[in-house]
This record gives structure tokens, sequence and C-alpha cells, in this order.
């Protein structure tokens, strides 16, 4: 044992001598290749990421907030989100424009701005889905309400999308992402009138689904199913 414990000993104080003479720490995080393993699939080569300029604060509430589904990442440490967030910014201009502030902050989970599933959200209707986290949108709290409203001109200035009237597509875009699947929503059996209701109520921040109109919601509640049948007591 005294034997195993000197040995022990011997080489620990190797690993001090090679440490002190060669200036060895530990590695650093690579960051791209961090994003290119957890963030590529999502948000596209670094090069061309949805994500440019990302700050660590803002990387850590997309996760904490499960943005996107990012939630599985929890695992990541600080000192990885912050090389992902480091790799982001190494020489990536900012994004100015309200098409580069959208493609930047939205297109990863709202799609191309030609084809984006927010058409003509107004600047309040975005500012309150983010003070509200609907869908994670917390982690754009850095946006500037000049920034919000470069993003929703933007929105407005596309190609207007046709008035959509199928259900399960206005749940899909609308609804979907607070309430899961239209064959696993957890609001089944909602009427048009209680939809209504929660969206002139601004219930859980739907406020910002105003832009709907009666016929529309009516779509909606006709494809929700039906409530299940109460306990039998």
């Amino acid at each position: 044992m005294k034997k195993t414990i000197m040995t022990l000993l011997a080489v620990l104080g190797l690993a001090a001598v090679v440490a002190s003479t060669t200036g060895y720490t530990a590695a650093t995080p690579d960051g791209a290749a961090l994003y290119a393993g957890e963030c590529e699939p999502c948000h596209g080569t670094l090069a061309n990421s949805t994500k440019k300029n990302r700050s660590a604060a803002q990387i850590q509430a997309a996760i904490n907030g499960d943005a996107g589904g990012m939630g599985y990442i929890t695992y990541l440490a600080a000192a990885d989100i912050q090389a992902i967030a480091t790799a982001l910014s190494t020489g990536a201009p900012a994004p100015v424009t309200g098409p580069e502030l959208y493609t930047s902050y939205c297109s990863g989970c709202h799609g191309a701005l030609a084809s984006s599933t927010k058409k003509n959200r107004t600047a309040a209707q975005t500012q309150a889905a983010i003070n509200g986290n609907i869908g994670g949108m917390g982690s754009l709290t850095s946006l500037t309400a000049a920034q919000v409203q470069l993003i929703a001109t933007a929105l407005t200035s596309a190609t207007p999308s046709p008035v959509v009237v199928d259900g399960p597509t206005l749940y899909a875009n609308n609804c979907a992402g607070c309430h899961n699947a239209l064959a696993t929503t957890n609001k089944p059996g909602r009427t048009a009138a209680q939809i209504t209701s929660a969206i002139t109520g601004n219930v859980g921040g739907m406020g910002y689904l105003s832009t709907l109109n009666a016929t529309q919601i009516t779509a909606i509640a006709n494809a929700l199913p039906a409530a299940p049948p109460p306990p039998v007591v």
C-alpha cells in the first residue's frame, strides 16, 4: 500500500511539473464544433446561421425556455454556451434591417420571411409575445423597440399570404406551439366563443392572435377534437 501511495504521489508531482513548465491549461471549448454538433441541424451552418450574434445570455434563455425544443441541451456548460456565442459573433455583421433581423431572430421557428407563418404581425403583437415568452420568445428581450418595429414592417411588407381558413392549418400555425399537435391538443372541445374570449383577454399571452377573424377562429374550433366525457361518479 505504501509503495502504491508513493507511486501515485510521484505521478501527481510529475503532472504538476509538466503543468508549471508548459503552461498547460484545460482545453477551451471549441465553439464552432459545438455549434456544428448542437445547433447546425436546426439553424444552418455557422457561416449562414440564422442565429448570428446571439449572446450567451440569449442562448441560455432559449435553452431554459425550451425555445424551439432547445431544452434538451441543458447539459451544455456555461463555457460551452459562451464558446458557441463567440463563434456566432466572430466576423458576423450584426443584422440591422428588418429582413436581416427577421432572418437572424425569427426564421428558425417561423420559416423564411417570404413564407413566414407570422405574416402581418404588428410590433405590439410581437412585443407581447416576447414579454409573455410565447413559444420561448422571451429569449428575444434584448431586441429594442426599434428592432421589433423593423421586424414587424418586414412582415407586413413581404408578399401577403392568402387568408387561411383551413382549421387544421390555422391550428398548426397559431396554436400548436403552446397547445401541442391537433391530435394531442390540451384544448379539446373549445368553442369559437371560448377561443375569442381567450384572445380578447390575452389569456396565456394569446392577445397577439387578434389578427384572426371570426371565420378563422370558427375553423379552428371546428378542427379541435371533442372534449372527453366527464368521469362517471
